[in-house]
């Protein structure tokens, strides 16, 4: 997300340096993001954004060595002091197609499961996905043939032949969409009220603005063909949020409880 484009060989801990009027909230907290496509529109533009893979984005947070950042959402439901803005997120209302299980015989035959060690809220959804078909919780297994694999690297697999489609199951499965990741403030954001909805507009401005105009991000990406980047942003991502949305997370978070992860809510701002 967060590599508005590169490889993400070369997005780690990247650091991607912008000029913003001063003045602008976003000038006053730090911002990270996943080093995903998918992050580009929300990211794009802004200053100093640092990434790194959920896990660390989740250290960082935790650490203050960041403020704000796009973030998968199952990192936030053990920590009751961050906050996850309710506007914005990396979501899908069907088909992600950079969030699978690949698998070699029918899905509700999955015994073993490989999980990504980079997404916590992949991998929940993924036992939720298999358990639901199997009707037995998958042994996790580093050897296992079906495997979690998401983000850019998903896009070198065909979901129709190779495997299941995440989003897609969890729309089949409950009738709701899937928010994969959010903007989530860390304690010292979540604690100052006046930044923190100054934050959530200026988010939305460069969003919009992102959007309105897809031909820099699409044309400067490496990922995939523009085309394909644009039909991405287009029609797989999900950006703004509604009550639909909420509730999809909401439901999410209960059932990851039910599995023992997490409180069984999302701390919206």
């Amino acid at each position: 997300m967060a590599r508005t484009a590169r490889s993400s060989s070369r997005a780690r801990d990247h650091v991607v340096e912008r000029r913003l009027n001063p003045d602008t909230p976003l000038s006053k907290v730090r911002i990270a993001s996943v080093p995903y496509l998918n992050a580009a529109p929300l990211v794009h533009g802004l200053p100093d954004i640092r990434s790194a893979v959920p896990s660390k984005l989740a250290h960082w947070l935790d650490s203050g060595e960041c403020d704000l950042a796009v973030l998968s959402i199952g990192a936030a439901l053990e920590r009751p002091d961050w906050r996850v803005l309710p506007d914005l997120g990396v979501a899908a209302d069907g088909a992600v197609r950079t969030v699978l299980v690949l698998h070699p015989g029918p899905l509700d035959k999955i015994r073993r499961l490989r999980l990504d060690p980079a997404s916590r809220t992949s991998n929940i959804l993924a036992r939720i996905v298999v358990e639901e078909a199997s009707g037995a919780a998958p042994e996790i297994a580093d050897d296992a043939q079906a495997r979690v694999v998401i983000g850019d690297p998903a896009f070198a697999h065909d979901p129709d032949r190779e495997g299941t489609d995440l989003a897609l199951a969890w729309k089949r499965l409950t009738g709701l969409p899937m928010v994969f990741a959010g903007w989530i403030a860390g304690r010292r954001l979540s604690q100052d009220p006046i930044l923190l909805q100054e934050t959530r507009v200026a988010l939305l401005e460069a969003w919009r603005a992102n959007m309105a105009d897809l031909t820099e991000i699409v044309e400067s990406q490496a990922v995939v063909a523009p085309e394909t980047a644009r039909a991405y942003f287009q029609e797989n991502i999900h950006y703004p949020l509604d009550e639909r949305f909420h509730a999809g997370a909401d439901l999410f978070a209960r059932k990851a409880a039910a599995l023992g992860f997490g409180s069984g809510s999302v701390p919206w701002a």
